[in-house]
C-alpha cells in the first residue's frame, strides 16, 4: 500500500492526500482479492508480469538516456548535490551509515527469501510435483532480472538511486510514463498477498462446512468480511 500511494503522488503531482490515496489503494484491493481461487488471480498475474516488463524497460533506457539523475536519497539528493554520479564496484560507500547500510542487506535478504506464499500456491496446483520446476524456472528468471536491472540502474544513477529507481528520473514525464505500468502490478500483487491472508482465516472460519467450497450467501459474506477487514489493517498500518 505504501508502493501505491507513492506511485499515485507522482501520478498526480500530489493532487490528492497520502491518506487518501491509501484509501483508493485499499478500494482497488478489495475489488481485485474477491475472487476465492488463485485460478482467476493467475490471469491477472500474466497481464501484472507483462505491465511490470515494460516498466523495467522504460526504467533502463530512461537511466540510461537522460543526462544525469534528478532527486536522489536524502534532502542533499538532488543533483549536483552530491557530486558527480559515483559507483564504487562491489565495495560499499565509505561513507554509507550503519542503518543505510543495513537496510540495503535487509533489501538483498527478503528479495531472495522463501516466498510465504509458496504453499498456497502448491495447494492450488493441479499436479503440485511440478512446483520444483516452476520454482527453479523463476528462481533462475529472477537471477537475471535482479542482477541486470541492479547493476545497470546504479551504474547510470549512483549515490542518487532511490528505491524504486523510477524515483530517481531528471524530468517529470520520464517517472509518470514509468509509475503508470507499475500500479498495475503494484495493486495485483497486494491483492495476490491478500487472497492468500483472507483464504487461510477464511479457512479457519468456516472449517470444513459446506460454505467453504460452495456460493452460498454466508460462504460469500464471510469471505467479504475477511477481505475487508485484511485491507482495512493493511490501511491502518500503511498509515
Amino acid at each position: 500500500m505504501q508502493l501505491t500511494h507513492t506511485v499515485l503522488n507522482t501520478l498526480s503531482d500530489d493532487s490528492v492526500c497520502t491518506v487518501g490515496f491509501q484509501a483508493i489503494a485499499m478500494v482497488m484491493g478489495i475489488v481485485f482479492s474477491m475472487p476465492r481461487t488463485l485460478k482467476h488471480v493467475s490471469f491477472m498475474s500474466v497481464f501484472s508480469a507483462i505491465c511490470m516488463g515494460i516498466a523495467i524497460l522504460l526504467a533502463l533506457v530512461y537511466s540510461g538516456i537522460e543526462a544525469h539523475p534528478g532527486k536522489g536519497y536524502g534532502p542533499k539528493g538532488v543533483y549536483p548535490g552530491l557530486g558527480p554520479v559515483k559507483t564504487y564496484g562491489g565495495f560499499p560507500n565509505p561513507d554509507l551509515g550503519f542503518v543505510d547500510g543495513f537496510n540495503a542487506v535487509l533489501n538483498i535478504t527478503f528479495l531472495w527469501i522463501g516466498q510465504i506464499l509458496y504453499p498456497s500456491f502448491i495447494a492450488e496446483m493441479r499436479n503440485p510435483h511440478d512446483f520444483p520446476k516452476a520454482l527453479a524456472a523463476l528462481t533462475a528468471m529472477e537471477m537475471v532480472l535482479f542482477l541486470v536491472v541492479s547493476v545497470v540502474g546504479y551504474y547510470y544513477l549512483g549515490q542518487y538511486a532511490q528505491a524504486p529507481m523510477i524515483a530517481s528520473f531528471l524530468e517529470p514525464w520520464q517517472r509518470k510514463s514509468s509509475f503508470a505500468f507499475v500500479i498495475v502490478p503494484t495493486i495485483i500483487i497486494g491483492a495476490i498477498y491478500s487472497n492468500v491472508t483472507s483464504k487461510f482465516l477464511y479457512k479457519r472460519f468456516l472449517g470444513k462446512s459446506r460454505h467453504a467450497h460452495s456460493n452460498t450467501v454466508l460462504g460469500w459474506g464471510v469471505w467479504f468480511g475477511t477481505v475487508v477487514v485484511v485491507w482495512g489493517l493493511g490501511f491502518i498500518f500503511g498509515k
